[in-house]
């Protein structure tokens, strides 16, 4: 018997066998795990979100011309100022978001 090896014990207890994950449910738990990418889905919620509801809160059109309110800075009129046509920022990014949206 010289030369052969011991063989490993067995374990007392057989380990219980896992029930099948579905990819589905494994890339969910994998995706709650990763904080930056939680941050960044409700960063995004909150963006898709301006921009659906946003028309119907920040009624100001965006083809207005006011020569007056040329490149203002921002201000409760114009939350993101004017350009330089005095069309308000904050509405025509509004608009050109559900365009990106559409899209995307």
């Amino acid at each position: 018997m010289a030369g052969l090896t011991p063989v490993s014990p067995l374990p007392e207890k057989a380990p219980t066998p896992r029930a099948p994950v579905s990819p589905g449910r494994e890339a969910w738990r994998r995706f709650k795990r990763h904080r930056l990418a939680v941050v960044c889905a409700f960063v995004l919620g909150f963006i898709i979100l301006a921009v659906l509801l946003g028309p119907w809160i920040w009624r100001v059109p965006i083809n207005e011309i006011d020569f007056t309110a040329r490149m203002q800075p921002p201000s409760w009129q114009h939350p993101l100022g004017t350009d330089d046509l005095g069309q308000d920022l904050l509405a025509r990014m509004l608009y050109g978001g559900r365009i990106s949206l559409a899209v995307g």
